[in-house]
């Protein structure tokens, strides 16, 4: 009991008949011409050098400043100095005072 359609069947065996596939190669001369194009990298100069790491530190530091800035607003206010101080302290200080 065969439930595969004959057509399905048919291209099976075609399939099976059929030469593996060749591998691809690069047409004649393309090597070649890939040699050719190519240009070795340019040594980087002292002032390509310096502004490659300016940019590097001051993007660092703007990093390092955002982070300071979000640090800071999610931080809690401060109470007032004289409301946070005892009552004993608060006489204490008013006395050193006078």
């Amino acid at each position: 009991m065969n439930r595969l359609h004959p057509d399905l069947k048919r291209l099976m065996i075609w399939s099976g008949r059929a030469s593996p596939p060749q591998p691809e190669e690069a047409p004649f001369g393309f090597a070649g011409r890939v040699v050719a194009a190519w240009t070795p990298a340019q040594a980087p100069t002292l002032f390509l050098e310096l502004q490659r790491i300016a940019w590097a530190s001051a993007c660092v530091s703007a990093a390092v400043m955002l982070c300071g800035v979000l640090v800071l607003v999610s931080q809690a206010h401060a109470p007032e100095p004289a409301a946070a101080f005892s009552s004993a302290l608060r006489f204490l200080a008013s006395s050193l005072i006078q």
